[in-house]
């Protein structure tokens, strides 16, 4: 391979990788930060033992372009925390569709994580003086979403403890920061049922005020990845033929 070739070909893979990063970030409107100013942290935990405490929340999407979502992140931390102990052990990541009253409804999607396979990582001290983590979450089958449909997002923290304290709180988002609030919503159904419906009950459901810290991650474009492959294999043969 001549000099000039190997310099458009490294060029091409630089320009090439990076194109394809940008089309793996995180999807407008998905990405909801933390707010560290005035957020705090609401409690969606629940007690394998005996069931309490029993409050889980969700927070909605709206899905800007259809591409399958491959991996999660939020934050949180732990409150009541005196002696330091971690009481989860793992979590448990809902998707449910949007129902006709705007609420979480059919369930899509499940998947339960143990605290270690989450890496929670220190975030840094919000202004109210808490420990805020950071998680990510790998789902073993990309979610494949709908462009223009919402969904709901469910994290849960799965305790195994015979004290109520401590617990583990979703942080808030930084409303400022986020194009469109769609909503969020919280139960008090134990998030282990298959769906949220109960059956031929009610909803469980019900409207919350707050919106809660989390980004999703996509898939690269499948035709950016399919251009830069012809690129590549047409600068290839031009140059074979000279």
């Amino acid at each position: 391979m001549n000099h000039k070739l190997r310099v458009v070909l490294t060029a091409l893979v630089l320009v090439g990788l990076a194109a394809i990063a940008s089309a793996s970030d995180i999807s407008k409107g998905v990405r909801q930060l933390p707010d560290m100013t005035t957020g705090w942290n609401l409690q969606s935990q629940w007690d394998m033992i005996d069931g309490e405490p029993n409050i889980i929340r969700a927070d909605n999407w709206r899905c800007p372009d259809g591409r399958p979502v491959t991996d999660i992140h939020w934050w949180g931390s732990y409150y009541f925390n005196t002696d330091g102990g971690n009481p989860v052990k793992e979590f448990e990541i809902s998707i449910y569709a949007n129902d006709a009253s705007d609420l979480p409804g059919v369930l899509l999607y499940r998947e339960s994580f143990s605290l270690a396979a989450v890496n929670e990582t220190p975030h840094g001290p919000d202004d109210n003086g808490e420990d805020v983590f950071q998680y990510t979450a790998y789902l073993n089958d990309p979610f494949q979403q709908t462009e223009g449909e919402t969904y709901w997002l469910s994290i849960v923290a799965l305790t195994e403890q015979t004290r109520r304290w401590p617990m583990w709180g979703w942080h808030t988002a930084a409303s400022a920061q986020i194009d469109e609030l769609l909503g969020s919503a919280q139960s008090t159904k134990e998030p282990g049922s298959a769906s949220p419906l109960g059956g031929q009950q009610a909803n469980p459901w019900q409207d919350a005020q707050y919106d809660m810290a989390f980004e999703l991650t996509t898939i690269p474009e499948p035709s950016l990845v399919a251009l830069f492959g012809l690129g590549m294999f047409a600068v290839w043969t031009r140059f074979r033929r000279r």
